[in-house]
């Protein structure tokens, strides 16, 4: 039968079992063939980016030596024998896999001119090529680049494809281009072993240009003649150079100006052979498994389905009548059971019927028992009732006893200084008192009959999701959370308070839960001090690292700008090179002025004061911040500004950070104005320096402003109206004014710009005179002594051993205080005296200076020592003379400042 149950079984089986079964192998075909495609096209892309890689470093080598060929030698300056013979070398070097690839040199002119060449073939070229078209590419890409490709060509008599690589011969102290330098570069021999290179056992590998001409293949004929029509790399499968399927993978290379393609094929039929056996394995093994499931399949179904057939036919007996029918089925097995079960039915269905029957006779006398016994109980309910309102007025009276005391509860909970709420066993609030009213934002009568979650809300400290409420973990628990446990709540206006909270289950006499209380208090200040703490916390270690870092850089600077100056002592002032090493020596003084700004931030300290120009200190750190950004920057500063006595490094470090602050108000661009303006004694009674005389410096911004609400506390640490930043800069800026005796004010139109005012003390025409003098000095002539040298390090030790000998002293050398006191000590001994004392101040581990110089001072009092430090803002570098030291000298060191001290301390009144 078509809808018989042994029917759709077995349909079904068969949808089961094919089905799924054609889908996993259509599946499994699919990913094999796409998991072997795509690891061709990996195999593919490796052989590709090896081969650029090679064409690459040849063609890097010989651009190189081009370049190297016109930078090291003046070519139409030389003659010509000299000039044939470097041009011959330069043409019969061999590239890394020692081939000849230059096939020829040739060096021309400006007018076209050949100088003179070297060819591999000895066939001199023409004297005069300006009528050459392709001269006049070579002059033109010579003026415009450094290293010109040009278009593959094929040698007419060889057959042989080359391309010229050209570059320019300027003068070299013009500038100008007065010739090009030409290489013909043969390509056989530049990716020829690379092309010939197998790629499986029938693939290939060749080169085309961007237009899709052959310009490599292993076989010759096609070089030039041969084109691919498809280089985009999109459509991996496509036909071959043959005609038959390959596939595809296009690699771009570009030398110089010139695009090249690097392109691999292998046919389509070795790469998949592998993925179509696997298939073909695969399509095997379901087919056979399909074969036996069906088999097993319709043997199973049919063993199956033979009781239930029984016991379908024994069914139809007992619907048509006939109650004493039984299924004839023995088998131990569930359809067996089933079998059982359903004769033992049969059997009670029948048993049944019979007790029907003497059941109601039964309930007919049962019905009139039950009228008479409920007249009876009516008669009861009537008197319980008397007897109950009897006792409602007994307690009406404790009821009102219980009110007083609930009136006491309250006033007792309004005083408590944290907050209450108290809930039912459903969790509904039954009572908040005045603290939890504000914390919370709901007041007692909308608050207490709703849900405690609703009015009692907690949030994770991070951000997102929602807590799990206590409530429901006390009431089914008893658990007490643990006092002080912290979280945040979330009050009725959205807003967020941290605070501490603990609870605990109400119970009643009898020990059962009827409630719970929670009480808490908002410690969102307490977290905030924490927070700060944590920040100081922080910086210190920032703090500790940029100490660190600068010291370390300090040293390196201390070899470089040391060595610049001494290699600028050995050179002509109109020497080319003595240029560069002054360029080279400002740059490492601007490396050593951002060492003692991250040594200021680092460890704060007094600042190294000296005349000079604030003039000069704004427009070098103005510059310095703004160079390359879209932001102006107009000086208003007249000739006669007067001089101060400052930090420069410091003072350089407020200005940048106010300039800094103005470009973050302007992110779209725009002008800072900088105002300069001598102020005279008694200019403005409200000025801590009014009485003074003094320079006034106003930075002007155009920007967006500052609130008028926060100008009172933007020096503040840690405040910041940007998203990023410490909120350091003007604390910093603040700080370092104080201690200069100044004084910083700020105003501000909020969307209008804002305003910052320095003002710091003047210094006179005699001060200044007298203090330049001292700066100056005189330069020291050749020195006659020795000098013990104590540093850590072997660069600074080897810096300062080479300014000596320059100067004329002898070096003795010291790795820490211990070593250096004991070489005095011996240099005493022995009649060599010590004549001064280099000492720095911080040895990592070790005896520095400052403890070295009381041991120095014990076995010499009239000993000459000089304090050596990277940080100058050190108190006893500000101090030296209170520490027992003649003189200081900052690290890194200068041949000019080195001489200069050791003219002060050897000459008598100086020191």
């Amino acid at each position: 039968m078509k809808n018989s149950l042994r029917h759709r079984i077995t349909t079904l089986f068969l949808l089961l079992a094919v089905i799924p079964l054609f889908i996993s192998g259509i599946f499994i075909s699919w990913r094999i063939y796409k998991a072997q495609l795509r690891q061709t096209m990996e195999l593919e892309k490796e052989v590709a980016s090896r081969a650029i890689n090679e064409i690459l470093l040849a063609m890097h080598e010989h651009e190189d030596k081009f370049l190297a060929l016109t930078r090291l030698f003046n070519l139409l300056e030389m003659e010509e024998k000299q000039l044939q013979t470097v041009l011959s070398k330069m043409r019969s070097h061999k590239d890394l896999q020692h081939q000849d690839i230059i096939d020829e040199l040739i060096l021309f002119d400006a007018r076209g001119r050949m100088i003179s060449f070297a060819s591999r073939t000895s066939i001199a070229p023409e004297a005069n090529l300006s009528a050459w078209p392709e001269f006049t590419t070579l002059l033109a890409s010579a003026t415009g680049e450094k290293v010109h490709y040009h278009s593959v060509m094929v040698d007419g008599k060889t057959g042989e494809p080359y391309f010229f690589l050209s570059v320019p011969v300027q003068n070299y102290e013009t500038g100008a281009v007065t010739g090009v330098l030409a290489g013909r570069l043969r390509l056989s021999l530049v990716w020829n072993g690379i092309v010939k290179r197998p790629v499986g056992s029938q693939g290939q590998l060749y080169i085309t240009d961007q237009t899709g001409k052959i310009v490599g293949h292993e076989n010759p004929s096609i070089i030039l003649h041969g084109t691919v029509s498809d280089i985009s790399g999109t459509t991996p499968i496509l036909a071959g150079l043959d005609g038959a399927k390959v596939i595809r993978t296009v690699d771009r290379i570009q030398i110089g100006n010139q695009i090249f393609f690097v392109i691999v094929d292998l046919p389509f039929h070795e790469a998949m052979a592998l993925a179509y056996h696997t298939i073909t394995s695969v399509a095997g093994f379901m087919l056979f498994f399909l074969l036996t499931g069906i088999t097993a399949g319709t043997f199973a179904a049919g063993r199956l389905l033979r009781p239930i057939e029984s016991l379908v036919q024994t069914a139809r007996s007992i619907t048509a009548g006939n109650l004493t029918c039984q299924a004839d089925v023995n088998r131990r097995d569930e359809i067996g059971l089933l079998a059982q079960a359903f004769n033992s039915m049969t059997a009670q269905l029948v048993n049944d019927i019979r007790q029907r029957q003497q059941t109601e006779t039964a309930l007919t006398k049962i019905r009139a028992e039950l009228e008479t016994t409920v007249e009876e109980r009516t008669a009861e309910l009537r008197s319980a009732n008397l007897k109950l309102r009897q006792e409602v007025m007994d307690h009406k009276g404790t009821g009102e006893a219980l009110a007083a005391e609930k009136e006491r509860l309250a006033v007792t909970l309004r005083s408590i200084g944290d907050g209450v709420i108290a809930a039912d066993m459903q969790g509904a609030v039954v009572l908040i008192n005045n603290v939890a009213e504000i914390l919370t934002g709901w007041p007692q009568q909308e608050a207490v009959g709703r849900p405690l979650p609703e009015i009692f809300q907690l949030m994770h400290c991070g951000p997102g999701a929602q807590c799990i409420s206590p409530v429901a973990d006390i009431l089914r628990t008893g658990a007490i959370p643990a006092a002080g446990s912290q979280s945040a709540l979330v009050a009725r206006d959205g807003g967020t308070k941290d605070i501490a909270m603990s609870g605990a289950p109400i119970k009643d006499a009898r020990g059962q839960t009827i409630g719970i209380v929670l009480v808490f208090r908002d410690i969102t200040e307490k977290k905030k001090t924490e927070e700060e703490l944590l920040k100081v916390r922080k910086l210190e270690s920032v703090g500790i690292l940029a100490g660190g870092i600068a010291h370390d850089f300090n040293n390196i600077l201390a070899a470089i700008l040391g060595n610049i100056n001494l290699a600028l002592a050995f050179t002509d002032s109109h020497d080319k090179r003595h240029l560069l090493l002054t360029n080279a020596e400002n740059a490492s003084l601007r490396a050593r002025d951002l060492t003692q700004q991250l040594l200021t931030f680092a460890k704060g300290g007094e600042p190294i004061k000296k005349i000079g120009s604030i003039a000069e200190v704004i427009k070098e750190s103005a510059g310095f911040i703004l160079r390359g950004s879209n932001i102006k920057c107009l000086f208003h500063l007249p000739d006669d500004l007067w001089q101060v006595e400052m930090d420069t490094g410091q003072m350089s470090q407020v200005i940048q950070n106010l300039i800094i602050n103005a470009c973050h108000a302007m992110p779209s661009g725009g002008v800072i104005d900088v105002y300069g303006e001598n102020l005279p004694g008694r200019h403005d009674a409200f000025l801590p320096l009014h009485d003074e005389d003094c320079i006034k410096i106003m930075i002007r911004d155009r920007g967006t402003g500052i609130p008028a609400k926060l100008l009172d506390k933007i020096f503040d640490p840690y405040f910041s109206t940007k998203q990023q930043g410490s909120g350091l800069g003007l604390a910093i800026t603040h700080s370092i004014i104080k201690k200069h005796g100044g004084h910083i004010t700020v105003e501000s139109d909020f969307g209008h710009g804002a305003t910052f005012t320095i003002y710091l003390k003047a210094f006179s025409v005699g001060k200044i005179d007298a203090a330049t003098e001292e700066a100056t000095g005189v330069e020291h002539g050749p020195g006659n002594g020795r000098i013990l040298v104590m540093d850590d390090e072997d660069i600074v030790r080897d810096i300062a051993k080479n300014m000596l000998d320059y100067l004329g002293y002898e070096a003795v050398f010291a790795k820490d205080g211990q070593e250096a006191v004991g070489l005095y000590r011996s240099a005493l001994h022995t009649g060599k005296r010590i004549d001064a004392v280099i000492m720095d101040l911080t040895i990592p581990g070790a005896m520095g200076g400052k403890e070295a110089i009381a041991l120095i001072r014990e076995i010499d009092p009239q000993a000459r020592v000089i304090v050596a430090s990277g940080y100058s803002n050190d108190p006893v570098m500000a101090h030296h003379r209170d520490y027992g030291f003649i003189d200081r000298i900052d690290k890194p060191f200068q041949l000019r400042d080195f001489s200069r001290m050791l003219n002060r301390v050897f000459s008598p009144g100086k020191a």
